[in-house]
């Protein structure tokens, strides 16, 4: 159980015995938030792992930063910051891209 969660449930509790009828719906609609709020960012950290696992994929293997290209791929693989996922198998490694050499 999430903190948003216990939070919510402690709210929620402590709602039916607010002082007024006000200050109690207001407990109540800060719960449901908080759990709306909770959901959406796990929605949002499964979005965020599938762009990582994405870019894993396709990001080819940059030996060196020389050119435009080359700074532009490092640049995206600080994206990637955090993936855990199988970095084993990439566009790269089944031929499907390649990087052109800049000599």
């Amino acid at each position: 159980m999430s903190m948003e969660q216990r939070y919510a449930g402690f709210l929620e509790r402590e709602s039916h015995s607010a002082r007024t009828p006000t200050k109690g719906e207001v407990m109540r609609q800060a719960a449901r938030l908080l759990l709306e709020n909770a959901s959406e960012n796990a929605q949002m950290r499964r979005e965020i792992y599938a762009l990582q696992k994405a870019l894993s994929f396709w990001l080819p293997c940059c030996p060196g930063v020389h050119s435009e290209r080359d700074e532009r791929i490092a640049s995206d693989a600080g994206l990637l910051y955090g993936f855990d996922g199988d970095l084993e198998e990439t566009a790269e490694g089944k031929g499907w891209i390649a990087l052109v050499s800049n000599a």
